[in-house]
């Protein structure tokens, strides 16, 4: 008889095991985007506003604000500075760094003036799928991709 009380209690054992393995996977299986994305530990959260209008365009937020510190040296001498994302987003198609419109920092939107604006967050983001440029004022999102063409 306690044979069958050592087989339940292992049994039960065996079970609680799989479903914290699962459990796990299935956790690491729904956040690898983020491995690439320096910095999003320590962002902060995003605004309800963000928020709501992304998923009203069909976005998830992830998180809010994050800084990027940035080091140059220029003949030796060392500087330092940071670059600011919004933001970053996701949907089915891929992760988004988000960069609030500003009235004071307009867009020009012709390919140098789209380029001048957006390259920098292209370059410090890591691996992105774009960049999600938000009017909260407008309630619009625009997604601005990169893509490099080789014949040029």
């Amino acid at each position: 008889m306690q044979e069958t009380g050592d087989l339940v209690v292992f049994f039960l054992v065996l079970l609680a095991l799989v479903v914290w393995i699962g459990y796990g996977i299935k956790k690491w299986l729904d956040r690898p985007w983020l491995t690439g994305l320096p910095y999003v530990r320590d962002a902060d959260p995003p605004s309800d506003e963000l928020r709501e209008l992304l998923e009203m365009h069909g976005y998830e937020t992830v998180c809010g604000k994050i800084k990027f510190p940035l080091s140059f040296s220029v003949d030796g001498k060392k500087m330092n500075s940071r670059l600011f994302v919004d933001g970053i987003a996701r949907d089915e198609h891929g992760v988004y760094a988000v960069k609030l419109a500003r009235r004071r920092q307009v867009v020009e939107w012709t390919g140098s003036g789209v380029r001048d604006a957006f390259l920098p967050l292209f370059a410090v983001a890591g691996p992105i799928g774009g960049i999600l440029y938000v009017d909260l004022a407008e309630d619009d999102v625009i997604k601005i991709t990169l893509n490099r063409e080789d014949d040029e």
